[in-house]
């Protein structure tokens, strides 16, 4: 049914209006997502496999994404809110009350799978995209989920190394480090509660292979900006000691390759503008601001 285009939505609408959230979860969960303690081999790869898929991932991933825009059609949106606005003449349970009983009972299974499958799922878009939108309001230990995805950052794996690139990725990291995602409205990241340290030990693991300088001018750029605007982030002056002893390294990055001359269809030749890595640049404004 979570495979189906409209199929899936029935699933959603069962988790919005049906208070007893006990008979939702054991009537739907153990079917979609399966049990932590039995998730065997073949359980394991048929989750991983529906993360990754177009309309089942919806059906896990919409409880815990209050921004639905990111991942599922509006026209399924402005279902959904005619749902809610029935719902309210229907229901006695609190909407709140009832998505977080209910993540409450889907948790354990998706942060046993995230711990022990980490390496698989940031391969992939979809994958980067699960992590990113349930651990932040996911209830439980979150620790062994997190340190499995230090555990791929410490990869030296050509694969992971280039997977960890991905724009997917990136936003990934980003938002494991602020701790929480960005609300547009309030203009600030809504913080996981508890907070869990994720800028802490991605810092300290970079810091441990000397690749502090290599992701503030590469593709992760932004996850290192992120770490110098992170409230909280103890190695904050220890990674800005580093980066001012690499600055002529951040400025060429900055600048990025030296520019292309082409010729214009006139003849004369015009210089094509330079890429430059955006995020060094941010980097380099901050240190300047900072002095």
């Amino acid at each position: 049914l979570s495979y189906d285009e409209h199929g899936h939505q029935i699933i959603l609408a069962a988790y919005d209006v049906i208070d007893d959230t006990v008979l939702t979860s054991k009537s739907i969960f153990p079917e979609l997502v399966g049990k932590a303690a039995d998730l065997d081999e073949t359980q394991t790869q048929a989750l991983i496999a529906a993360v990754n898929h177009k309309f089942a991932r919806i059906a896990i991933l919409y409880l815990f994404a209050n921004r639905r825009e990111s991942f599922m059609p509006t026209m399924e949106q402005g279902l959904l809110d005619t749902i809610h606005s029935v719902r309210t003449g229907t229901s006695k349970k609190d909407p709140v009350t009832r998505r977080k009983e209910l993540i409450t009972h889907i948790s354990p299974t998706l942060l046993s799978l995230i711990a022990n499958n980490a390496e698989a799922l940031v391969k992939s878009s979809f994958g980067c995209q699960f992590i990113m939108e349930f651990l932040p309001s996911a209830i439980g230990d979150r620790d062994p989920a997190l340190k499995a995805i230090i555990a791929v950052i410490q990869s030296d794996s050509p694969e992971v190394m280039e997977a960890l690139k991905t724009p997917a990725a990136g936003r990934l990291l980003k938002t494991l480090v602020q701790g929480g995602h960005y609300d547009t409205k309030d203009r600030k990241v809504k913080l996981a509660e508890p907070a869990f340290g994720f800028h802490n030990m991605l810092f300290k693991t970079l810091e441990a292979k000397g690749q502090v300088v290599e992701w503030a001018t590469s593709d992760n750029s932004f996850v290192v900006v992120a770490l110098m605007e992170t409230q909280g982030f103890e190695g904050k002056a220890k990674l800005k000691e580093i980066l001012i002893k690499n600055i002529k390294r951040l400025e060429e990055a900055a600048k990025g390759p030296t520019p292309k001359v082409a010729m214009t269809e006139a003849g004369s030749k015009k210089e094509q503008s330079r890429g430059g890595n955006k995020g060094v640049q941010l980097l380099l404004k901050s240190i300047a601001d900072a002095s």
